[in-house]
């Protein structure tokens, strides 16, 4: 039995990836690849909360309340009972896929040696670890919106000096997971069309997982876009009106608003400049060459093959008119979703009759 570990990174299709998954549950198992629910629906998001160090809060945590170390290890030990017992009834050499793009929150040895003992005596076979990597300036811009999203309030020009600029450093991400499982056993899949099977997201998965085709399956549409140059500043003017938590659970009210900002996101995604990007990527320029050759087998060094356009920088930009227009129509959105509103006997008087 081989049991594949899909962990991010983020914005690589991770969401699309695993509603593919979600719904092709039944077709795949009658393929031979199981994909697990013990870990959690459509994302295996309690994987991350289990290996986690007991001091660190995510938003997984804080959605499962497990707020103290004595919660988490109460979490672990149930954790381990039901994922064992779900493990127990996977057919003998099936294929097991489980996703989560958060286990990229894994830095720390001692994390990802505890995901490990998890899983090792359930695989018989091998753990294969897939990881896409976005080409970082592009990374840099999704990862933005999507810490927008997430109740950001800084903008952009301040996020070079984050101590998550170490996210772009790949080689440095993959070395506790290639020290815990074995570099021969880490799958590097860079994010580009023209890098993948048939230049196609979903091929190229499901190719690592040894099927050849994609007959009979459901395609979902592509899942947790970037918001626009616009909505996302628009979105992080609002967010501190709209904290993501709320004595520690889950806001539901900022969760209807970025939902609803999505729908409105159509104007032109955020851009660098082509020489900022050039300038960004070349502090990355050596970790992705080490990447090329050590994982890929390429002697040119070459991890991504397509380069930046020569456009001009689309940044976070808002107007009082673009801002009036988007509340505008957050409000008709929200108009959209409530219930018709039922009128009493006075209201249906015409104010001509009482002239």
């Amino acid at each position: 039995m081989t049991l594949f570990l899909h962990i991010g990174m983020p914005k690589t299709g991770t969401t699309t990836i695993q509603a593919f998954l979600d719904r092709n549950r039944e077709k795949l198992a009658e393929r031979g690849v199981i994909v697990p629910k013990a870990a959690g629906g459509q994302n295996h998001r309690k994987l991350t909360a289990y290996a986690l160090d007991e001091s660190e809060t995510d938003h997984t945590r804080r959605m499962m309340g497990l707020l103290s170390p004595e919660r988490i290890l109460r979490f672990r030990a149930k954790f381990e009972k039901k994922f064992a017992s779900e493990a127990r009834s996977w057919p003998a050499g099936s294929t097991v896929v489980m996703s989560g793009e958060n286990m990229s929150q894994l830095r720390q040895p001692e994390e990802v040696a505890r995901l490990h003992h998890l899983l090792r005596p359930f695989c018989t076979d091998a753990i294969k670890i897939i990881i896409y990597f976005r080409r970082q300036d592009l990374f840099y811009l999704s990862s933005y919106s999507q810490q927008i999203k997430a109740g950001r309030l800084t903008h952009w020009s301040d996020l070079s000096g984050d101590a998550k600029m170490r996210l772009y450093d790949y080689r440095r991400f993959l070395l506790p997971w290639a020290t815990e499982f074995g570099k021969e056993n880490i799958l590097v899949r860079p994010f580009e069309r023209g890098q993948m099977i048939k230049q196609d997201l979903m091929f190229d998965f499901v190719s690592i997982l040894g099927l050849t085709d994609l007959g009979g399956l459901e395609i979902p549409e592509t899942q947790n876009q970037s918001l626009d140059a616009q909505t996302s500043e628009f979105l992080r003017k609002m967010n501190p009106w709209f904290p993501r938590y709320i004595d520690d659970a889950v806001n539901p009210v900022r969760r209807q608003l970025v939902a609803a900002i999505e729908t409105l996101s159509t104007g032109p995604r955020l851009r660098m400049a082509s020489t900022s990007a050039i300038q960004f990527l070349s502090r990355f320029e050596k970790s992705n060459a080490e990447i090329a050759r050590d994982y890929l087998g390429r002697e040119d060094g070459v991890l991504f093959r397509d380069k930046p356009e020569d456009e001009a920088e689309s940044a976070p930009s808002l107007s009082l008119d673009q801002a009036i227009e988007i509340s505008a129509k957050l409000w008709a959105h929200s108009q959209r979703a409530m219930p018709p509103m039922k009128l009493d006997a006075t209201s249906e008087i015409d104010p001509a009759d009482t002239e």
